[in-house]
């Protein structure tokens, strides 16, 4: 069944069920939108436009002054400038888009086929005042531009390509809205795209290029020799933090994109390869939260951008550690302090008797900073720290507050630090590392806390959100106590849980995973009245530590979820 090709008064029921079965409102609207486009009396015009995008991009062109003119983005200098040509196809068919949309606006809006959040654009269609092609349109904070050609364009990608569509959701990038998302993300996960072999690179050059607003094109043109576009032409200076830090590895703005960071990394060879599962793998299994950091495993750090380490440092992982040197010498498939370790082996025992199933461990991401508890983590700070240009005085300064929460601090500028953080408790690692988070400290020259992060972190799970579940499954032996003693000792966890791995697919939101849990928060309010926030939920996952069964009904949820975001 398509859903668009549905009569309306049964897409507007279906569209109220989605709505009672919790399916977010962003899903909701863009099938309006798509549906509205459609069934739309000037579709023939939006397919016009549509066909001329496609040649554009095909062609490798990136569009200009509201689509009048196009240029060669591969080339650079004058090269570039001549590259200039008008096209009559691109322009036409922008104006008559605008000029159906405008028409079409007000029966849209009485059909039902307008969402709430677009009804004061629509009003401002209608009356004439749209802008062609968005260029004089007001934009959000950070955003690409309002009504970007490149946004139409990657919408009607991620319709025909279930792939492309997950991870632009995983990047929180409504694809109907791509144009509200920062520049540094959109080039995120269109590299990744690429990376999956989802979409060709020439198609994401030629994406990506439609994204770039007039002003930064020819920030680029003039100050940009060597013609190189995207992310790197954006100055450091003139970026918003999002737009350097899109996924909140440092809470003071950088001074640079995260994603121009380079690590030095080299791979041991010590992790077994990651198995690939689908939802339908685990069903009749229980699975329970496992919330865990993003660390890399089996990885000797030896330095970050131009400062190479005296010592390199070794990452014990992450959902990796699962495929380890412990998992295949011990069975271990988790390893935490070893309260926590207790806590999560008796709840599994707990679900495995109530429910008489087997209980999976299922990964879910922590923030960014989850790391800093690390000590691999302290110990690449330590580095970084030596090649800071820290004066003095500011050290004293850091010093004081850091004796406040431990007297026996070293000083940061001590031989000896590296030692005595990779010895700390996770309290004074994190504490050390937090403190160079402030603008005070990054002023002073300390080392970015980001860069510290992304060293630590395993790169498949760099450009993603919190709280995404399902990278990582392991089935808990419930029949072995928590391991005292491992023949492998997990340099920051001490105590391990046994079991078996079963492998991995591509996260999704935990709430999607975990439905029955949500569907009981979705009924609760705070104390002052007011809906569960996300925050909320969050807290109460990691406190209530629910089970999800895997059942048909929760397979036919996830696989109907994706099938319309096909």
């Amino acid at each position: 069944m398509n859903l668009l090709d549905l009569p309306r008064d049964e897409f507007t029921g279906y569209l109220a069920e989605m709505a009672q079965s919790g399916v977010p409102r962003d899903r909701i609207n863009f099938l309006r939108r798509e549906y509205r486009a459609k069934n739309s009396p000037f579709r023939g015009i939006f397919d016009f436009l549509q066909s001329q995008e496609d040649r554009i991009t095909e062609q490798g062109r990136r569009p200009l002054f509201g689509n009048l003119l196009t240029l060669d983005p591969s080339k650079s200098g004058t090269d570039r400038l001549r590259s200039l040509a008008i096209d009559p196809g691109l322009f036409a068919g922008s104006i008559a888009n605008e000029i159906a949309m405008g028409l079409d606006a007000p029966a849209a809006v009485l059909r039902g086929d307008v969402p709430a959040e677009d009804m004061l654009g629509e009003a401002f269609g209608t009356a004439g005042t749209a802008m062609v092609g968005g260029g004089l349109a007001p934009r959000p904070g950070g955003s690409v531009g309002a009504n970007s050609l490149g946004a139409d364009i990657l919408s009607l990608k991620a319709k025909d390509n279930q792939r492309l569509n997950q991870i632009l959701m995983d990047f929180d990038i409504d694809p109907d809205n791509a144009d509200t998302a920062s520049l540094p993300m959109i080039d995120a996960a269109l590299s990744k795209a690429v990376n999956q072999e989802v979409i060709d690179v020439r198609d994401a050059n030629a994406l990506f290029s439609r994204f770039a607003e007039q002003d930064q094109m020819f920030d680029e043109f003039y100050s940009n020799k060597s013609g190189t576009g995207g992310v790197t032409a954006l100055a450091a200076s003139k970026a918003n933090k999002e737009d350097l830090d899109p996924f909140g590895f440092q809470k003071t703005k950088m001074d640079m994109p995260l994603s121009e960071v380079e690590v030095q990394a080299i791979d041991t060879g010590e992790i077994l390869p990651r198995k690939n599962v689908t939802i339908e793998d685990l069903q009749g299994k229980v699975l329970l939260p496992f919330y865990g950091d993003r660390s890399s495993a089996g990885k000797f750090i030896t330095g970050v951008d131009d400062v190479k380490f005296d010592q390199p440092v070794y990452t014990g992982g992450g959902i990796d550690y699962m495929l380890g040197p412990s998992a295949q010498k011990d069975s271990s498939i988790w390893a935490s302090d070893q309260n926590i370790s207790n806590r999560l082996l008796t709840r599994a025992t707990e679900l495995q008797k109530e429910t008489g199933k087997d209980v999976v461990g299922t990964h879910i991401s922590m923030a960014p900073d989850a790391t800093d508890f690390t000590d691999f983590g302290a110990a690449t700070m330590a580095e970084l720290v030596k090649f800071a240009p820290i004066k003095k005085k500011d050290a004293k300064l850091f010093d004081a507050g850091m004796k406040k929460v431990d007297k026996n601090w070293p000083g940061v500028l001590s031989p000896d630090l590296r030692s005595y953080v990779e010895n700390a408790t996770t309290d004074i690692r994190k504490e050390f590392i937090r403190r160079m988070d402030s603008r005070p400290a990054q002023d002073a020259g300390f080392p970015s806390p980001a860069k510290a992060r992304l060293a630590v972190t395993d790169p498949s799970q760099v450009n993603m959100t919190s709280t995404q579940a399902g990278m990582a499954f392991g089935e808990i032996d419930t029949n072995k106590p928590v391991n005292l003693n491992p023949s492998i000792k997990h340099s920051t966890y001490t105590t391990p849980i046994s079991g078996t791995y079963i492998g991995g697919m591509s996260p999704i939101p935990q709430g999607l995973l975990f439905k029955d849990a949500y569907d009981r928060m979705a009924k609760q309010n705070t104390k002052t009245g007011q809906p569960l926030t996300e925050s909320h939920k969050a807290y109460t996952m990691k406190r209530q530590l629910p089970g999800q069964e895997v059942t048909q009904e929760l397979i036919d949820y996830i696989m109907q979820l994706k099938e319309r975001q096909k």
